[in-house]
């Protein structure tokens, strides 16, 4: 009885002792941020552009001359060469022989045809292992030998000149020319190519002021030459048609009197190998 007695007491006790503990403080309420403020809009201000100054007053379209020796303190009218002992003792860009593409273009420019003959072609896709074309491209079956790759066994163009590429050319200039004057001699006078300012039988005695001035025509063309037909530059080109066109006949070999045909035939010839022709 009183051990139940003491332990009710000790149950009021803790009971007591609970009630009089200070409470627990309540979870701390977390701070609002502050309010985000945005930067007020500002409008850049309206500038007008400045207008600009145009570099010159001329003409659209036009063509300005300008002063060669003034952009580098060079005396004006003075066009400045390099120094010949920076560029292997020449002054200016080395000349360059035209590679294959470039030879025919400039001989069916000049003269109205390319070297052309008949040839046999040797070819697979026949029985015979070949066939004849009458009018073969030479040029272009011997770009290997004037130094265009085969991009087999070498990739770069040979433009070097030399013994080879001096006989080819010569080759094709005598075969140009020839056809090219036998086709002047079946075109009207207005259509033709090399007999430009002469007529098909003038020769230098009955007519020089015409084969002078065919010359100086012939001279631009082939060389991109302005020259007069009183012009000294021509003196050789006259000699050689003199020579040629008043030719005797022979018998070992055989050959015709020259007539003004054969005269025209070796300037064309003359023109078309000169190196003037042959370089750019």
């Amino acid at each position: 009885m009183r051990s139940h007695l003491a332990l009710t007491l000790a149950l009021v006790a803790a009971a007591a002792g609970c009630s009089d503990a200070t409470p627990a403080a309540p979870a701390a309420t977390p701070a609002t941020p502050p309010p985000v403020t945005m930067p007020p809009v500002t409008t850049p201000p309206t500038t007008t552009p400045t207008p600009t100054t145009p570099r010159d007053n001329v003409t659209p379209g036009s063509a300005t001359p300008v002063d060669p020796g003034s952009a580098n303190g060079a005396t004006p009218g003075a066009t400045p060469l390099s120094d010949p002992a920076m560029n292997d003792g020449r002054i200016g860009r080395a000349a360059r022989r035209l590679n294959v593409r470039q030879l025919r273009a400039s001989l069916l420019n000049a003269v109205g045809v390319t070297w052309q003959q008949p040839r046999r072609i040797l070819s697979a896709d026949y029985a015979s292992g070949y066939y004849d074309d009458p009018n073969a491209d030479m040029l272009s079956l011997v770009a290997l030998t004037l130094g265009q790759p085969d991009y087999n066994a070498f990739t770069s163009e040979s433009i070097e000149p030399g013994a080879v590429f001096s006989k080819l050319v010569g080759d094709a200039a005598r075969k140009a020319c020839r056809d090219g004057i036998t086709l002047d001699v079946a075109r009207p006078a207005t259509e033709r190519i090399l007999l430009r300012s002469v007529g098909v039988g003038d020769t230098l005695a009955a007519n020089e002021a015409a084969v002078r001035g065919n010359l100086a025509y012939l001279v631009m063309r082939f060389w991109a030459r302005d020259v007069r037909p009183n012009d000294p530059v021509l003196d050789d080109l006259i000699g050689l048609f003199r020579l040629a066109s008043t030719a005797p006949a022979t018998t070992t070999p055989v050959a015709a009197a020259g007539t003004p045909l054969d005269g025209w035939r070796a300037v064309c010839i003359a023109l078309a190998t000169d190196p003037l022709f042959l370089t750019y």
